[in-house]
C-alpha cells in the first residue's frame, strides 16, 4: 500500500511505501523532485544492492558491525528490510511503526505534511524483551539512528550547513578539517561521509537557487552526517543530510556513547524540512552560533 501526503494548498507531496521499510520514495515541492530515484527494494540482499534512492530509516547501526556481546548488527541496520505498519493515516499526515528484528526496540514515526514543511516525529521504546550481552544494561538498549535521505544532485548541487568543524568517516576515519561552509558534488570525486558536531541547520541547494533546508531536535540527535556521492554506491551523484544519535556509522565503535532505550522509557526526537525557491531563501545564521 502506497501513502500519498499532501499539503492543503498542494504546494508539498510526499510518497512513502510501508511495506518497503517505510521508504520515503517522493518529496516533491517547488516543482522539483528533491528525493534520487528510488528503485524498488529486495530485503534479500545487501543494502547497497537493494535499490537505490529515497529516504531509509537507519537503526540500530549504519554500518555493519559486531557488538561486545558477538551480536552481529547487519549493514544499515534492519529496518529497511522490514514492512512497516500504518497505525493512522489522512491526507497530511501518517503514523506507522516497526519492530527491529537485530534489538528489542520499537520505532514509530509519524509524517506531517503542512504547506511549508514536513515534519518527523519519532519515538522508540523497548519491546520489553531483554537484550543479551555487553550491549545492554540497567538503563536499556543502546540506539544509534540517522536519517539516510539521498537528494538528487545535479552538476553544482551543494550542501550547505553552518557547522565549524567536520570529521572524516569515510572513506578515512578520524581526520577532521575547517568546515568551509558549503562543498559542491562538482568538486568531490568518489564518496566522502563526514559528521559535523555543532551544526544548527543544512541546506541542499541546486544550482537554480533553489534549497531543501533541514533541522532537527539536537539534544537527541547532536550529530549530523554529510554526505556526497557521485557514482560509488549510487547509480547517480547524490547527496546527503543525515541527522543522528551518534558520531559514528559503526555502532559498536561508540557503544558506551549512544543514548539507551529503557522499557518505560521512550527516546524522542523530531526532523523538519522546508523547500525553498531561491528569492524565499533566508541566509543561514552565523557559523558556530548555537544549536537549535
Amino acid at each position: 500500500m502506497t501513502v500519498i501526503l499532501r499539503a492543503s494548498d498542494g504546494a508539498l507531496q510526499v510518497v512513502i511505501e510501508p511495506e518497503q521499510g517505510g521508504r520515503i520514495t517522493s518529496i516533491r515541492g517547488t516543482g522539483r523532485e528533491w528525493l534520487a530515484p528510488a528503485s524498488p527494494r529486495d530485503p534479500a540482499t545487501g543494502f547497497s544492492d537493494a535499490g537505490s534512492g529515497g529516504w531509509d530509516e537507519v537503526a540500530p547501526t549504519v554500518a555493519a558491525c559486531r557488538l561486545p556481546s558477538g551480536r552481529e548488527l547487519p549493514d544499515h541496520g534492519d529496518i529497511w528490510r522490514l514492512p512497516w505498519s500504518v497505525l493512522d493515516s489522512g491526507i497530511e499526515h501518517c503514523t506507522m511503526s516497526v519492530a527491529l528484528t537485530s534489538l528489542p526496540l520499537t520505532l514509530t514515526r509519524t509524517i506531517v505534511v503542512a504547506p511549508d514543511r514536513v515534519r518527523l516525529k519519532y519515538s522508540t521504546e523497548s519491546s520489553g524483551a531483554e537484550a543479551s550481552g555487553a550491549e545492554s544494561s540497567d538503563s536499556g538498549v543502546p540506539l544509534l539512528w540517522s536519517a539516510h535521505p539521498l537528494f538528487a544532485a545535479h552538476p553544482g548541487t551543494r550542501i550547505e550547513t553552518d557547522a565549524t568543524m567536520i570529521t572524516e568517516d569515510f572513506p578515512r576515519a578520524g581526520l577532521s578539517v575547517e568546515w568551509a561552509g558549503a562543498l559542491a558534488i562538482d568538486d568531490v570525486s568518489g564518496a566522502q561521509k563526514w559528521f559535523a558536531s555543532d551544526a544548527s541547520v543544512a541546506r541542499i541547494r541546486h544550482a537554480d537557487g533553489s534549497l531543501l533546508e533541514m533541522t532537527w531536535s539536537s539534544a537527541t540527535l547532536p550529530r549530523l552526517g554529510l554526505f556526497w556521492d557521485t557514482g560509488v554506491f549510487e547509480p547517480h551523484p547524490v547527496v546527503a543530510l543525515e541527522p543522528t544519535t551518534g558520531r559514528r556509522d559503526d555502532a559498536s565503535a561508540i557503544i558506551d556513547e549512544l543514548p539507551r532505550v529503557g522499557p518505560r522509557q521512550a527516546l524522542q526526537w523530531w526532523v523538519e524540512l522546508r523547500v525553498r525557491r531561491a528569492e524565499q531563501a533566508p541566509p543561514l545564521p552565523p557559523r558556530g552560533d548555537g544549536r537549535g
